[in-house]
């Protein structure tokens, strides 16, 4: 109980800030040499008489309108009155319903997370216990998870046919250096089955690991998620058949295959540093893999990191040859 209540505060708080919390504006930057110090009220006066004795005679007679100045549309004078609104005045905001700007679709309100973040763990009921849906999770983000993207830099780590089956088939590896090498409790089976018990009708991105694992796999990938079992598409194991026995039985709509995350960027946790043209050879091997199992599949392909935060040579360097180069086999770039 205890657990369960713990469980539900912490995900309301990340709820809150997602969806409820308004977005706090952006305002110009004051200096403290563009602030002016407050002068006393003695020096206010003496400064006003002395502006009025220096201020030509007539300045501040209201001056005649030329017809010129009409036409173009320049300040009449009367602009302060007309504009000012106080603070104990009304403004009514009307809405026209029937004036549609634009249609927004529900995958504008989905979520992104990571294999090693802290949303997979909570959406599990006694994380490290049971690999069944945590009934708090689905109380709260029922409704509220059309679009799910599982990225993160983790991605590039995670292996995930390790996690299919019983804690007891599963083989461990390390999705992130402060994790170390473990049994993952969170894998691809359990993301869905989560996802589709708050949101039956859900849609996903999934990141394909382009770093540690096989083409292969990307292709098996391909057909455990979106296939029918009708089709044996490597002519070894059939995985959408595994992926009815491990309890998803109708294909998971993908809406987007997103190649790989942030392979350009290395840390002392995850050493990729890819050049760009690793990346389009390896983009060039993932394609064809997806492809081969869904030749109608949505594919997009990375930007750079951070790449306001890298002004210098990002466009040149990796949008430009990345587009020349596979521009006619993707259709976003994330």
């Amino acid at each position: 109980m205890h657990k369960r209540l713990i469980f539900t505060l912490i995900i309301s708080l990340i709820y809150f800030t997602a969806f409820a919390v308004p977005r706090i504006p952006s305002y110009p930057t004051v200096f403290a040499a563009d602030v002016e110090e407050e002068q006393p009220e003695e020096e206010q006066e003496e400064q006003e008489e002395q502006e009025e004795e220096n201020t030509p005679i007539g300045a501040d007679e209201e001056q005649p309108i030329s017809k010129d100045d009409t036409e173009s549309g320049k300040n009449t004078g009367n602009s302060k009155e007309e504009s000012d609104i106080s603070s104990g005045d009304v403004l009514t905001l009307t809405a026209n319903e029937d004036n549609v700007i634009k249609n927004v679709t529900k995958g504008m309100y989905g979520v992104n997370s990571d294999w090693g973040g802290l949303l997979g763990p909570l959406m599990l009921d006694n994380y490290g216990e049971s690999l069944n849906v945590n009934p708090n999770f689905v109380e709260i983000f029922g409704g509220h998870m059309p679009f799910f993207r599982m990225a993160g830099t983790s991605s590039g780590s995670f292996l995930w046919k390790n996690t299919l089956g019983s804690m007891d088939d599963r083989v461990s590896m390390t999705i992130a250096g402060w994790r170390g090498d473990r049994t993952e409790w969170f894998g691809i089976v359990e993301w869905i089955k989560c996802t589709y018990a708050a949101q039956p009708d859900a849609e996903f991105t999934v990141v394909v690991n382009m770093h540690k694992d096989s083409y292969e796999n990307i292709a098996d990938l391909v057909e455990f998620l979106t296939g029918d079992g009708s089709i044996n598409y490597n002519g070894g194991k059939n995985w959408a058949q595994l992926r009815k026995q491990l309890g998803i039985e109708k294909p998971v709509k993908v809406a987007v295959w997103s190649l790989g995350n942030e392979l350009e960027w290395g840390s002392n946790i995850i050493e990729r540093n890819w050049t760009v043209e690793n990346y389009i050879a390896g983009c060039r091997k993932a394609i064809a893999a997806i492809k081969s199992v869904d030749p109608d599949a949505t594919i997009a392909a990375n930007t750079t990191t951070s790449a306001w935060a890298r002004p210098n040579g990002w466009l040149t360097n990796w949008i430009r040859p990345l587009l020349t180069a596979i521009g006619d086999d993707i259709d976003l770039l994330d």
